[in-house]
């Protein structure tokens, strides 16, 4: 999610095959203007039908202000170095990233069965 902090306009633009979303228009790109709003992207099947996390594209996001630098007043220097900022937030929320061998080692008798080979292997073949 990219929050806008209303200092400003913003561009949003994101990608999951364009690299530099923000000067391209096709159809795998979406961009939205922000000021005080949000713009949300779903990520909940971003990988599904491949088998490897490997094999997943990529998600590119491009964040640009529209706003013209007159807009922005600036009382504190240590607070606002440059006088064209404009302050927005990146978050994410429940973003994890799982691998099959969780989906094994989450089998109770295939991880008693791993470790009975392993121990019996290292330690009682000698």
């Amino acid at each position: 999610q990219v929050q806008g902090s209303g200092s400003g306009s913003l561009r949003v633009c994101s990608s999951r095959r364009t690299e530099f979303p923000h000067n391209v228009s096709t159809s795998d790109v979406s961009c939205k203007v922000l000021n005080t709003d949000s713009y949300e992207i779903s990520l909940s099947s971003a990988c599904e039908g491949y088998t490897y996390i490997s094999q997943c594209p990529p998600l590119y996001l491009s964040v640009e202000s529209t706003s013209e630098p007159t807009v922005f007043s600036c009382a504190t220097r240590s607070i606002c170095r440059f006088a064209g900022n404009v302050q927005y937030t990146i978050s994410h929320q429940d973003l994890g990233c799982t691998a099959g061998i969780c989906k094994i080692l989450a089998n109770p008798f295939l991880l008693c069965s791993t470790i009975i080979i392993i121990v019996n292997t290292h330690f009682f073949n000698k």
